[in-house]
């Protein structure tokens, strides 16, 4: 018998704006940017790049593009209880982790199908919505 190997990548994509969000609930569905205590972006939310701001963009720019734009400050003693809490969920479904950084790991998902009853794409399907 073989095992086909299955590798899932995890991405935490905005993961630190996405933290803030998920603390504060007036910034949901808000364009976030963290990084205020350095006046420039560190990390964006998803409708904050809708207005193209990306990355190292200085606030003041930031500012024109999107003058609603909510400044954050960082924290990063959150980002890292939301990352273990992001770790231990996948953890559930695999001990087959390995870390990459904060938000992003690699799973190995390989041999789950039978004990799930699911194809690798529904497991994964199941391990994002648990996270969400």
């Amino acid at each position: 018998m073989s095992i086909t190997p299955s590798l899932l990548h995890v991405d935490g994509d905005a993961f630190f704006a996405s933290c803030a969000q998920a603390l504060d609930p007036k910034l949901k569905g808000k364009p976030v940017v963290i990084g205020a205590e350095r006046g420039l972006a560190t990390a964006v939310s998803y409708e904050a790049k809708k207005y193209g701001i990306k990355r190292g963009m200085l606030g003041t720019k930031i500012k024109q593009l999107c003058p609603e734009c909510e400044f954050v400050q960082s924290d990063y003693e959150v980002y890292h209880l939301f990352s273990q809490r992001l770790f231990n969920i996948i953890k559930k479904f695999t001990p087959e982790v390995e870390k990459y950084s904060v938000d992003e790991c690699f799973a190995d998902l390989s041999g789950l199908r039978r004990p799930y009853n699911a194809s690798y794409l529904e497991i994964a399907d199941q391990i994002k919505q648990k996270i969400e």
